[in-house]
């Protein structure tokens, strides 16, 4: 399988396990797909991990032990890795959630929303819950929004803007989340910033693909939670550059710089059974 070059960004969205609950309701598992899932990004040697949230069902010990496995591997890979904030990152105790990412270095210790930067890409992370998105938290955080993407619009070192959020902006899922409205002021000026490029999410557990305003929108989240269907056809709520299958494969994205254009690609496996393959490509000029 070719490995990513060594400039790239890998972006993970939605690898929690299946609540037992939701396996009541008939809700897919997929243990043995999140273990391959977990070797096949052990195996990458991308300098600059970042996960699009929801890394574990809920923030307890043993859900915290296996992500720990990855941690492990992808710091003896000498990579740095960073994520957004998930709903079931902080799912029954926001503080026991937030204490441990901040333990894992995956969050700052101030704030919520952060930078990562690598190679001339800024992604800025943001954090989607809704108690971030309302009131004084939604004003701190949109008036470092935009701050960053005036510093990056005059920053030379800076040659692209990728930002990363958990819940996506727009999507076709079958059950959407209800956070989507409260974005639009972020989407507003991702929009008209000249160098962002990508709005990447999870949480909604499939691939979808959006263009607009001549930016893409990707959801990634299908790293080994439980996957969703989308609506198709005239039923959609939004029109999509592309649907993947669904069930959407098992995928990860990986950012690299070639030829002076940013590339995207979404690469993983539809089961265990199959070779990991390219499923998406995007570039970037």
């Amino acid at each position: 399988m070719q490995r990513p070059p060594s400039s790239s960004i890998v972006l993970v969205g939605d690898m929690q396990a299946t609540l037992w609950v939701e396996r009541l309701a008939g809700r897919e598992s997929n243990p043995a797909e999140r273990a391959r899932m977990f070797q096949e990004l052990g195996a990458l040697t991308a300098p600059q991990f970042v996960f699009l949230g929801d890394m574990v069902s809920a923030s307890t010990n043993r859900e915290w032990r296996l992500l720990d496995t990855l941690l492990s591997r992808l710091q003896e890979n000498e990579s740095n890795v960073a994520t957004a904030v998930g709903n079931h990152d902080i799912m029954f105790s926001r503080t026991r959630g937030l204490r441990a990412l901040r333990e894992r270095g995956l969050i700052p210790t101030a704030c919520t929303w952060h930078t990562a930067d690598r190679d001339g890409i800024r992604v800025l992370i943001l954090d989607t819950n809704p108690r971030e998105l309302k009131g004084a938290a939604c004003v701190a955080q949109l008036a470092w929004f935009r701050g960053q993407l005036q510093c990056a619009e005059s920053d030379p070192s800076v040659r692209a803007v990728v930002v990363v959020g958990h819940h996506p902006p727009m999507t076709n899922a079958r059950l959407p989340h209800t956070a989507m409205a409260a974005i639009q002021s972020f989407c507003d000026a991702f929009e008209t910033s000249e160098k962002t490029c990508l709005w990447a999410s999870g949480h909604v557990h499939a691939y979808e693909r959006f263009l607009r305003s001549g930016k893409h929108y990707v959801v990634a989240g299908t790293s080994g939670g439980p996957r969703v269907g989308l609506h198709r056809g005239s039923a959609m709520r939004v029109p999509a550059a592309l649907q993947l299958p669904t069930p959407s494969p098992f995928l990860w994205l990986e950012l690299s710089w070639a030829r002076d254009s940013l590339h995207l690609v979404a690469r993983g496996f539809p089961d265990l059974e199959s070779d990991v393959q390219i499923w998406d490509q995007i570039t970037f000029s």
